[in-house]
């Protein structure tokens, strides 16, 4: 018996116990619906569709409902990898220290959408942006109205900005020196400054640009 094991004819045949099946096109599209994503393949279609890190992704498919919101999210975002951030870093941290769930929030995906548009578009700073999604966590309300209500919009008046350069370079002499010197890192010190100054409303970008030309100067 042993001498058959290697004979094609008896390890290859037809099972006459088993009916022929010859499933229709219409049964194929309905196992197909039916079909659940895997981690791994949700993950690599994360990382490839809305460029997301390894990390980001990973975060994601470990929780399969917050995974979903982030979808809805990005699939009208211009930036997924943005928002994805508020989702993981904020809304998360908001979510365990209220206690609530997904289904408790008072705004809809579109609010995250809105808020990443605001500080992209240079309307609201991102330290501006973190007490505006903190309204918008605990009010509801759309990250636009709250700006407008509170008047948190960015100040990008050259004229303004100046006036906070100024006061900051005055008062902090050493900073200054220390940049003069060529510790480029002193800017920051200043920078911060103009931004408490200006109650967190001060342009980033713009700020920095005037304080090294009146540094220069």
């Amino acid at each position: 018996m042993r001498t058959k094991e290697q004979a094609h004819d008896y390890r290859y045949f037809p099972e006459p116990d088993l009916m022929p099946f010859a499933p229709s096109d219409a049964w194929i599209a309905e196992v197909q619906k039916r079909v659940v994503e895997l981690p791994l393949a949700r993950k690599q279609r994360f990382i490839k569709d809305y460029q997301l890190p390894a990390s980001d992704a990973q975060t994601l498919c470990g929780d399969v409902p917050l995974g979903r919101y982030f979808e809805q999210v990005a699939k009208q975002s211009k930036n997924p990898k943005s928002a994805a951030n508020w989702i993981i870093n904020n809304l998360r941290a908001k979510m365990t220290e209220s206690h609530t769930t997904l289904d408790d929030l008072k705004f809809k995906p579109e609010g995250i959408t809105e808020l990443v548009g605001l500080v992209e578009g240079g309307k609201i700073s991102g330290s501006i942006a973190q007490q505006v999604f903190a309204d918008m966590f605990a009010t509801g309300e759309a990250p636009g109205v709250i700006v407008d209500k509170k008047g948190l919009s960015q100040v990008s008046d050259t004229g303004a900005l100046e006036k906070f350069c100024e006061e900051a370079i005055a008062a902090n002499p050493k900073s200054v020196a220390d940049y003069r010197s060529g510790k480029v890192a002193a800017l920051n010190s200043l920078k911060g400054q103009v931004m408490k100054l200006s109650k967190g409303k001060a342009n980033p970008g713009l700020v920095g640009e005037l304080l090294e030309k009146k540094l220069k100067s």
